[in-house]
């Protein structure tokens, strides 16, 4: 039986001349994987990072491979891909996600979330700390939010996910100015945090703490490879 479906794309991987796999995250069944027989010749542009789709498919067994139809844009967010300011943030985007989900665990919320940012991203202009702002909030959905005890506490516990003013007693913490200089950004509106003043070094700095904390919390969560590509473009 066919059934139809929405979601955005996460990853292609080959699988032969003319066809590829591609995984979706999708708004019913979560990340899912897919054939798609033909697709190098017939659809490769629509299948871009994060680009959202709906098509659909069929499945004959849960241990099998879908098979993927009919894949059409939903949204056409054309100002992602021809701005390399925001297509490098759809592409890293795309890594975290992929490093941060598991196949057939639905989330409406974190579905509506990737939507609503992607129109966002491609609505407004760039603020360089739009990806310290999308990988906090990303957090609270995937239910780890850091949770900012005191303002002017300058120790991030990155296994209970607090900023307090005392020091934990194990290793997995950071200390310092700039922790109290990043709390003071999760206190603030969406607007404010977006606007908020941060030197170069500072967002390069806190990006490699969520990194480390992302880590902590998520088993299967590695080294994103487009970061040391894309980090001189958006810390300027």
């Amino acid at each position: 039986m066919k059934k139809t479906e929405q979601g955005f794309v996460l990853q292609k991987i080959a699988y032969s001349e003319t066809s590829f796999v591609a995984k979706i995250f999708t708004q019913n069944h979560g990340l899912k994987a897919f054939m798609v027989k033909g697709g190098n010749k017939k659809f490769a542009p629509i299948f871009q990072a994060l680009s959202h789709i709906e098509f659909t498919y069929y499945q004959k067994n849960e241990d099998q491979l879908a098979n993927l139809f009919e894949p059409q844009l939903v949204s056409n967010f054309q100002e992602i891909y021809f701005n390399p300011l925001k297509q490098s943030i759809a592409f890293f985007e795309t890594e975290f996600l992929v490093q941060c989900l598991h196949e057939n665990q639905g989330d409406l919320e974190l579905f509506e979330f990737i939507r609503n940012e992607l129109i966002f991203l491609n609505q407004e202009e760039f603020h360089p700390n739009y990806l310290i702002f999308w990988i906090a909030e990303l957090s609270g959905i995937l239910g780890f939010r850091i949770q900012v005890e005191e303002e002017d506490g300058q120790f991030f516990d990155l296994i209970n996910g607090e900023i307090t003013r005392l020091n934990s007693l194990h290793s997995e913490s950071v200390s310092g100015e700039i922790i109290k200089h990043f709390a003071s950004f999760l206190c603030l509106s969406r607007e404010e945090q977006l606007i908020f003043e941060f030197s170069k070094d500072e967002r390069k700095r806190i990006l490699e703490i969520l990194l480390r904390y992302f880590k902590l919390h998520i088993d299967s969560f590695n080294k994103i490879k487009s970061l040391e590509v894309y980090q001189t473009l958006w810390y300027e």
